[in-house]
């Protein structure tokens, strides 16, 4: 017997590979029960209230993305998540690290958007996304 067959018997954790990269990626959708009384407020005011959340939910940074580029990262999962309830009720996606660097390095203001990405203040600013199927549109909104 060959010896990582061997070590593979006798070691549960051989052989498995630790992402660390998978803990930095984290998506979150809330989903409101009082979404009636903020109904009146604008969409940037609503987009940075989940920004907040999710900064305070995951402790990273990250963007909010809506339109095309929300839906697809929302259709593998099951209807009843609440990640499709609160993605059905506001349209907003809070993604962290990893997944969101991806789209701002794959811009063509590759440069401003990371360096935007690194010095934005969770607290009252928040990255957009906005895309259709063709383009999308990066926005630093200060709210």
């Amino acid at each position: 017997m060959g010896e990582s067959k061997r070590r593979k018997q006798q070691e549960a954790n051989y052989g498995t590979v630790k992402n660390p990269v998978k803990n930095l990626m984290k998506i979150f959708c809330p989903f409101f029960e009082d979404y009636d009384k903020l109904q009146h407020q604008d969409a940037d005011a609503i987009s940075l209230m989940i920004a907040k959340e999710g900064y305070k939910e995951t402790g990273l940074k990250g963007i909010i993305l809506k339109g095309y580029l929300a839906e697809h990262l929302v259709k593998d999962y099951p209807p009843e998540a609440e990640i499709i309830e609160g993605f059905k009720q506001h349209g907003n996606i809070y993604v962290t690290s990893t997944l969101a660097l991806a789209y701002l390095e794959n811009s063509h203001n590759k440069a401003e958007n990371l360096q935007n990405f690194e010095n934005y203040n969770p607290l009252n600013e928040f990255i957009l996304i906005e895309s259709n199927a063709k383009k999308y549109n990066i926005n630093l909104v200060a709210v």
